[in-house]
């Protein structure tokens, strides 16, 4: 799903009421492609390594469960193997 569809998809569902997505082609030295950071409230999730259409629509439903109240930390099955920390 390219940046510019998924962005739109957020504006259009309501999601960055709720929900700040920050997207990146890369982290560091390119090292980590397909970088999202998930922010609600002062909760921060990074995902990296985002590959297929399946992928991305795994973080819209996600973001969508986080909207009606779903906490952050609790990520979906299909996103866990994405999660990293920048540190």
């Amino acid at each position: 799903m390219p940046y510019d569809v998924l962005k739109a998809v957020w504006q259009t569902q309501g999601l960055d009421e709720h929900v700040k997505l920050s997207l990146s082609g890369c982290l560091g030295p390119c090292s980590m492609k397909n970088v999202t950071l998930m922010t609600h409230g002062k909760e921060r999730v990074w995902l990296g390594r985002l590959a297929t259409e399946d992928d991305y629509l795994a973080l819209v439903d996600w973001a969508k469960q986080i909207s009606s109240g779903v906490a952050l930390s609790t990520l979906p099955d299909p996103l866990r193997q994405f999660r990293f920390s920048p540190a």
